[in-house]
């Protein structure tokens, strides 16, 4: 809604285009982090690993930073 109102508002004088500025520029969403115990095509057992890890690769491809947090295990389920 921030960006409808500054990029139709005018003048950017006017106070609703000066808030739409002052919130669209402090909302802005950081890096998103995942924690997960299984991820993807390295570690996975059940279907948590494949949601996150298809999850993030999504989110990143809409221009979000996305972190993701997974132990290292030595072992996978061919021993």
């Amino acid at each position: 809604m921030c960006e409808f109102i500054i990029n139709n508002g005018g003048s950017s004088e006017i106070a609703p285009v000066r808030a739409a500025k002052s919130i669209g520029g402090e909302n802005r969403m950081g890096p998103i982090v995942f924690c997960t115990p299984e991820l993807g095509r390295w570690s996975t057992v059940g279907g948590l690993g494949v949601m996150v890890d298809e999850l993030a690769v999504g989110l990143a491809d809409l221009g979000q930073e996305v972190i993701v947090i997974s132990p290292y295990y030595e072992r996978n389920r061919k021993g």
